[in-house]
């Protein structure tokens, strides 16, 4: 399969943890902050961040928060500024690095419809199927970045720990895992023909 610049969005929410967690205390620990665990019932926080790979080759992990206001939502031309800032000038060190010159790919949502800037920009780009985030690897990626910070002993509380937690995983995240879900796309585009529409085990 030719290389391909996977991309996508993710939202995380600043929330209660999705796994059951313990905590062993003594009596008089009851209401201790450490002992407690926070329950958002309203005004729920989420980040919004933004990433690129290909290959082995992990790109910058952008917040929507630099680029738009608290209560904007992102369009077309918040999304062409992070590609322009973020994206560019990945793709110009990626195909010196690969020498070659990958597709770049990224799904049907609306804001996503930049083809005369990607065409400007001399991006190649692929058609992609709507409703399909099976096909897509870094939907496993995220789903790993997801699970390292649901794991952490100092689970983030706030956003701004969220986004600290975020950036740290991103930064700790074995590459190899990249091309591992690359790899896969072979085998999961077969499986996912098969499937005739259903669900698939990706």
């Amino acid at each position: 399969m030719e290389a391909c610049y996977f991309s996508d969005e993710m939202s995380v929410e600043v929330g209660k943890q999705s796994r059951q967690v313990r905590v062993w205390r003594c009596a008089d620990e009851r209401y201790k902050h450490e002992c407690l665990q926070p329950n958002f019932k309203s005004g729920r926080v989420s980040v919004m961040v933004w990433s690129c790979y290909v290959d082995t080759i992990k790109g910058s992990m952008v917040f929507f928060d630099n680029y738009k206001g608290p209560k904007q939502k992102i369009n077309k031309e918040i999304y062409t500024k992070v590609l322009n800032d973020h994206l560019v000038p990945f793709v110009s060190a990626a195909r010196l690095l690969l020498d070659s010159h990958p597709i770049f790919q990224h799904d049907n949502a609306p804001v996503h419809k930049v083809s005369d800037w990607l065409n400007s920009k001399k991006i190649n780009y692929m058609d992609w199927p709507s409703r399909s985030p099976d096909l897509n690897p870094i939907e496993n990626i995220w789903k790993i970045m997801k699970d390292n910070i649901q794991n952490r002993e100092d689970f983030p509380r706030d956003k701004p720990a969220l986004k600290a937690a975020l950036t740290e995983a991103w930064s700790n995240l074995d590459t190899s895992v990249l091309r591992v879900v690359s790899d896969s796309m072979t085998r999961r585009t077969e499986v996912i023909a098969g499937a005739k529409g259903h669900s698939s085990m990706y």
